[in-house]
């Protein structure tokens, strides 16, 4: 026997579309990455423009910055269920995929080796002046390919991949932080 609940609902509330004739749009390319360490991260979620709180981390070795790169983000590929009633499928998660290219070849095979062992880091890119922090930590596999063209650079081909629930919302880009630098 089922059993009716009137007025019972899984629904929340869905705030108002913005449209701004007048915004910038954001410019594309994964510029620059960190990766973010689990006991950090609701710092960083908590203030993620808040220069101090990044300068912090990177101090505390809790925060690694990777400056200068280029790649590309699939945005989150659906992951869906079987749905029920008149509803098809049911969206329950995106797979993240983030591959970049980094020019800083040499000296960083040991960076990359560990990173590819540890499961203790959440991701975050830089496109243009917006921040995607992963809501998860991530796994990367990271490899060093050379073509037969001596005009091209050998750089470390990581790919950084990690499953959440929702879409990743931008945020605004900490001064300063994504820049190379070096703490003395």
């Amino acid at each position: 026997m089922s059993v009716y609940y009137p007025g019972a609902s899984c629904e929340s509330e869905v705030p108002e579309h913005i449209c701004n004739p007048c915004a910038e749009f954001e410019k594309g390319r994964v510029r620059a990455a960190a990766f973010i360490h689990k006991d950090y991260v609701a710092t960083i979620k908590a203030a993620p423009d808040d220069t101090v709180a990044w300068q912090t981390g990177i101090e505390a070795k809790l925060i690694r910055i990777i400056p200068e790169i280029s790649g590309t983000s699939n945005g989150g590929e659906k992951v869906s269920g079987a749905g029920y009633g008149d509803v098809k499928e049911k969206v329950t998660g995106r797979n993240f995929i983030v591959s970049y290219k980094d020019p800083n070849y040499k000296d960083n095979c040991n960076f990359y080796t560990e990173m590819e062992k540890s499961r203790a880091w959440y991701f975050a890119y830089k496109t243009e002046t917006l921040l995607h922090i992963s809501d998860k930590a991530i796994s990367i596999f990271a490899n060093n390919p050379t073509s037969e063209n001596v005009e091209d650079d050998v750089t470390w081909n990581v790919e950084a991949t990690w499953f959440q629930k929702s879409p990743i919302c931008p945020v605004d880009t900490p001064d300063d932080i994504f820049d190379c630098f070096q703490l003395a």
